[in-house]
C-alpha cells in the first residue's frame, strides 16, 4: 500500500494552490516581493502534486512525491512532454522554476536577503505562471480540467 498523508490530499492541493497565489498578490501589494514569489511557487508545486493525483487517480499524494523540485514535478505529472510542445508556456515554467528553485545555494528565493527583489521582479514571475497568453497556472488548470 502507498504510504499517503491526509494534509495533502488532492482536493486540499488544489485549494492551498488557490490560496497561495491570493496571499502573494496581497504580499506584493506590500512589498515583500521576495516572499510573493517564494508564494507563488509554493502554488505551483501544489498544483503539480494535485496533477500528479489525478493523473495517478488518487485521492491523495504518496511520500514518494514529496518533493519541491518544480522539474521532477513536472516530469512526475506526465505533462513535460506535452509542455514542451507549448514552448512559451515551457519557457515560462522554465524561467520561474530558476528563480524558485529550493536548494540550499545563496541564489534560492528562499535564503537570499528579501530586499533583494524588486517589483519588477514579482511582476515577472507572476506574468511567468498566471499570464493569460503563456502562463503555466492556467495552462496547469486546464490540463487538469481535461484529465
Amino acid at each position: 500500500m502507498l504510504k499517503t498523508t491526509k494534509y495533502l490530499a488532492r482536493a486540499v492541493l488544489e485549494v492551498l494552490s488557490d490560496a497561495r497565489l491570493t496571499e502573494a498578490e496581497l504580499l506584493a501589494k506590500e512589498g515583500h516581493f521576495g516572499t510573493a514569489i517564494y508564494l507563488g511557487g509554493y502554488a505551483l508545486e501544489c498544483l503539480l502534486k494535485a496533477v500528479i493525483c489525478r493523473r495517478l487517480d488518487l485521492d491523495e499524494l504518496p511520500a514518494t512525491f514529496h518533493s519541491h523540485d518544480l522539474e521532477a514535478l513536472l516530469l512526475h505529472s506526465g505533462l513535460h512532454r506535452r509542455m514542451e510542445s507549448k514552448s512559451a508556456v515551457h519557457e515560462n515554467f522554465r524561467k520561474a522554476s530558476d528563480i524558485w528553485m529550493l536548494d540550499n545555494t545563496a541564489d534560492s528565493v528562499r535564503y537570499r536577503d528579501p530586499s533583494a527583489f524588486v517589483g519588477q521582479d514579482y511582476e515577472n514571475f507572476n506574468k511567468w505562471l498566471c499570464g493569460r497568453e503563456a502562463g503555466v497556472i492556467p495552462w496547469l488548470r486546464d490540463q487538469i480540467s481535461n484529465m
